[in-house]
């Protein structure tokens, strides 16, 4: 069957192990700009980069922050901090509320308060409108089932 109508078995043969080598070598560079890739995009930081990279892209009010806490029954939710909180002689609570308290002292929101939350030893929640009324980031809360509504 020498019709120029039907191919060569052989030149069949011979074409797919051409694509089959042209395969290789473009999984091989796939593969080798993939790595490439990955290396640029992995970057180390110091905990101190950590901190100041968080607190740039998480600002708000640096006068205050708040705590999340945690009550026997399971209750829980966010105070602001005070650096007088259960200190003898100074903190009455809990039979004076925080509001209510000439001792109150706000924490400020430092490097050191955020190392601590990134870290994993406290939760804490900053406070995004600023003084004047403006802020620096929108927070969406999509964690409920009727979030889209």
């Amino acid at each position: 069957m020498n019709d120029a109508r039907y191919p060569n078995i052989s030149a069949i043969d011979n074409r797919l192990a051409e694509l089959e080598n042209e395969k290789q070598r473009l999984l091989a560079l796939r593969e080798a700009l993939r790595s490439a890739q990955n290396e640029r995009s992995v970057q180390t930081f110091t905990p101190e980069q950590k901190v100041a990279l968080f607190r740039q892209r998480f600002r708000g009010r640096e006068d205050i922050f708040a705590n999340r806490w945690q009550n026997q029954q399971g209750r829980s939710g966010y105070s602001v901090a005070c650096d007088n909180e259960w200190v003898n002689g100074v903190c009455n609570k809990p039979r004076i509320k925080c509001q209510d308290c000439s001792h109150r002292k706000f924490s400020e929101l430092n490097e050191r308060i955020i190392y601590r939350h990134l870290a994993g030893h406290q939760v804490v929640g900053l406070y995004p409108l600023l003084k004047d009324n403006t802020c620096y980031l929108l927070a969406a809360d999509f964690d409920k089932g009727c979030w889209q509504e």
